[in-house]
């Protein structure tokens, strides 16, 4: 299951911001010439200040001598400027990783986030990009056990477990809402002469 990453606070000319990994800045950082968000983590640890300035600027502005404060900071930064790299990923750490999942690129990886930002989670698109990665991904893993909770699992083995039908499974799904059951009026039928 994944966590939600967490905003990551450093400091740059005696301020300190705080970066939130969006789903909005891991897609501009993909599409940054020389070798996109792949070769991010390695130009960090090569000592990119291209690569510094480019995750800070969306953060912190651009302001009056911008580069040279990055400059100065470099080996402070390197540490949390990772981390944030991968938080953007959405890559969960803990997580045991599944065998058997086909290879993507990381571009079709956040444009998928985006798809189930919008299109399963119903969510605007300036929300999605606002987003992280892993609320993302936790906020579909709750949609998932929501139909699975009200439509079942698909697994005739498990759906016979559980006998409950679909009444009482959108009761319980649905429980704490105060819902009231309307019941249709039966119509007389008239008799045919």
């Amino acid at each position: 299951m994944h966590k939600l990453a967490e905003s990551i606070e450093i400091e740059l000319a005696g301020e300190v911001h705080a970066l939130r990994p969006s789903l909005r800045h891991a897609l501009s950082l993909e599409s940054r010439p020389g070798g996109g968000f792949p070769g991010l983590l390695s130009d960090l640890q090569d000592g990119s200040l291209t690569a510094y300035c480019d995750i800070l600027r969306p953060h912190c502005g651009e302001r009056k001598f911008f580069t040279q404060h990055v400059f100065d900071a470099m080996n402070e930064l390197q540490e949390p400027l990772s981390k944030y790299v991968i938080a953007l990923t959405g890559i969960d750490a803990d997580a045991k990783s599944s065998e058997g999942g086909k290879t993507v690129s990381f571009r079709d990886h956040l444009l998928q986030l985006y798809k189930i930002g919008t299109g399963w989670l119903g969510w605007t698109p300036d929300v999605t990009l606002d987003a992280t990665p892993s609320e993302i991904m936790l906020a579909y893993e709750g949609r998932i056990e929501l139909l699975k909770a009200v439509f079942g699992t698909g697994d005739p083995d498990k759906a016979e477990a559980d006998g409950m039908d679909l009444d009482s499974k959108l009761k319980a799904a649905f429980g704490t809402f105060k819902t009231i059951k309307a019941k249709p009026k039966h119509k007389r039928r008239r008799p045919v002469a």
